[in-house]
């Protein structure tokens, strides 16, 4: 019994989505630096999401961004005023019907239970997820 339950502890499947995870959180951080950089030189965040990638790197603020980044942006007049990015964790706990970005938008990364790694700015609208 006792050696199930150390097998159980050390699951090498389990540490591995535990390392990957670690490694999307500080790529989110790098990825929330990168923002909060650009908004500080031009007062507003990327506005396209389907650029935002580009305009970070060619602008020098991050050499890379995680595959499985989602940035989503204050589109009303394109003012750019708030963002919200996610990543979903490799250990995820269930599924639901409910968008992506509302799932991360009602946790910003504060409940340890939730599916997704997230960081955001400014005063989000959920409504706009």
């Amino acid at each position: 019994m006792l050696l199930i339950g150390v097998g159980y502890a050390i699951n090498p499947v389990e540490q591995i989505k535990k390392a990957e995870d670690a490694e999307k959180r500080n790529h989110l951080l790098q990825m929330k630096n990168a923002l909060d950089q650009y908004y500080h030189d031009r007062n507003n965040y990327p506005k396209d999401v389907s650029t935002y990638k580009a305009e970070l790197i060619s602008g020098n603020y991050i050499k890379e961004i995680h595959k499985d980044a989602v940035y989503k942006v204050d589109t009303v007049g394109g003012a750019g005023q708030w963002y919200v990015a996610y990543i979903k964790k490799s250990a995820v706990s269930s599924n639901s019907a409910t968008s992506d970005c509302q799932i991360a938008c009602s946790s910003f990364g504060t409940n340890p239970k939730s599916d997704y790694v997230c960081t955001f700015a400014g005063d989000v609208d959920v409504s706009q997820c």
